[in-house]
């Protein structure tokens, strides 16, 4: 089963991972990894190496981080470059994670991320667009009824 580190700017990482606990229930696939004012690359990557040493596994581990580009996508694309049975993907939300925690059997990496960037655009909805097609469908079907 594969394992999730999520990491992020200040505290995203710890509410994100809140925030799913609220909603999936507890889940000892998932941890945080925040990257706190005043660290760096090297603090970071030792709190990832923490964390893949506490999942005490051999499972495909993904990293989930909130900005490509940013200090924890840096830190952690570059820990992670001679490892295959890890990937990182950016621009994390919970809805994303929520897709994720559905597809954590999946023990390829890259079908796992395949799957997950497949859901991308479904993690974030124009209210104003699907209020318009639903007004378009009930005027459509009214004019069916005439």
């Amino acid at each position: 089963m594969s394992k999730i580190i999520i990491s992020g700017h200040g505290q995203y990482s710890i509410g994100l991972l809140n925030a799913f606990h609220m909603i999936f229930g507890e889940n000892n696939g998932y941890c945080a990894v925040p990257f706190l004012k005043g660290e760096g690359i090297p603090q970071l990557q030792a709190k990832i190496a923490t964390a893949v040493d506490d999942f005490k596994t051999e499972e495909p581990i993904l990293i989930m981080v909130d900005i490509f580009g940013g200090t924890p996508y840096n830190a952690a694309t570059q820990w992670i470059y001679d490892k295959p049975e890890m990937d990182v993907i950016s621009g994390t939300n919970l809805p994303l994670l929520l897709e994720a925690a559905t597809d954590l059997n999946e023990n390829d990496i890259q079908q796992l991320v395949s799957d997950l960037l497949t859901a991308v655009p479904e993690t974030v909805v124009d209210f104003s667009e699907k209020i318009q097609a639903i007004k378009t469908q009930n005027d459509e079907e009214e004019d069916d009824l005439l």
